[in-house]
């Protein structure tokens, strides 16, 4: 008796997740030599296999996408003597369609409020299953309190990444466009909405569009956004006195601690876990303090982005190197 011809599988695999619009290849091995391979998909054949083995174990074939579908791959085997194999060998295909791209996108130094004259760094980054081919800003604008007044039509501008982020890729960004508004003349209590477009290369069902959320920001002229920030400011204030009241405490607090301690004998159980209370309010004091800097430096960045003040003025000046700074370093 002859034995059947097996094929060598491999993979374990019992499915195979493919991309709709794909091509697959496949390659099979036998443990004998073959006179034929045939392969199916369900019920439907798709042709023979070739070989260009001289042994004749080896044999190819090529689904094409557009017999690619949901279903098993049924591959007949005949060996050289005419005997099939056991049973047909099969695959799971698993087509997955092309999913959006994913946007995300962020807004480094601006608030809610901007005037006319905003620069919007905004913070882009776009990836594909397959590629991203273009990327856009889509906008539009309209009056913020009269609800009578229409907004405009949304406007799209074509985004060019750095050289370093070249499109078509599966990856793009992040990379920061700096959007000046400025030519829009937009006027005050006006709103500004925008979202970030990248379009990929699906050539089976059409290319595809992903959309950042939508960013809305409302228009104010320079002494309200001035007003905005100085109240913000003097938020940070207050919480920073808050900070250094406990400071104060909790410096009396170790001071109380330490005169109990005798420098000739270890620390019991007690002293260690007041040391190590004071310690974790020591750590939080200074997570604080960083979080103060933090948002002395959002305020920083919106007067800059929002040209209420040139750059090397004397409020930015006093904002880096008399507030931010020292409560960095601290």
């Amino acid at each position: 008796l002859f034995p059947s011809p097996t094929l060598f599988r491999s993979s374990d695999q019992s499915a195979y997740a493919v991309q709709a619009g794909s091509t697959l290849h496949l390659q099979i091995t036998a443990d004998k030599p073959l006179s034929s391979a045939t392969i199916a998909m369900g019920n439907m054949p798709l042709g023979p296999m070739t070989s260009d083995d001289p042994a004749h174990r080896v044999w190819r074939f090529t689904v094409e996408p557009d017999q690619l579908q949901r279903g098993f791959l049924g591959i007949t085997l005949i060996d050289a003597d005419g005997l099939p194999g056991k049973r047909p060998v099969r695959i799971e295909l698993r087509p997955i369609a092309d999913r959006l791209p994913v946007v995300r996108v962020r807004l480094d130094g601006i608030g809610d409020l901007i005037t006319p004259r905003a620069l919007l760094p905004i913070r882009i980054e776009a990836t594909d299953d397959f590629a991203v081919t273009s990327i856009a800003l889509s906008f539009q604008h309209g009056a913020a309190l009269d609800a009578s007044v229409k907004t405009s039509a949304p406007v799209k501008l074509p985004l060019t990444p750095p050289a370093t982020d070249v499109m078509p890729a599966p990856h793009v960004g992040p990379f920061v466009h700096r959007w000046s508004i400025e030519s829009l003349k937009l006027p005050p209590d006006s709103q500004l909405t925008f979202v970030i477009e990248a379009t990929d290369n699906d050539a089976v069902t059409g290319p595809k569009t992903g959309r950042s959320r939508a960013f809305s920001l409302k228009v104010v002229n320079d002494q309200e956004l001035r007003d905005q920030l100085l109240r913000r400011e003097q938020e940070q204030r207050m919480e920073f006195e808050r900070l250094l009241r406990d400071q104060q405490l909790l410096r009396v607090d170790t001071r109380a601690t330490l005169a109990g301690l005798a420098a000739d004998r270890p620390f019991d159980s007690d002293q260690r876990q007041q040391l190590g209370e004071l310690e974790k309010k020591q750590r939080l004091a200074g997570g604080r303090s960083q979080a103060i800097a933090e948002q002395f430096t959002r305020i920083l960045a919106e007067t800059l982005n929002n040209q209420l003040e040139p750059p090397g003025s004397p409020a930015q000046v006093r904002l880096q190197q008399r507030i931010i700074d020292p409560m960095n370093q601290l």
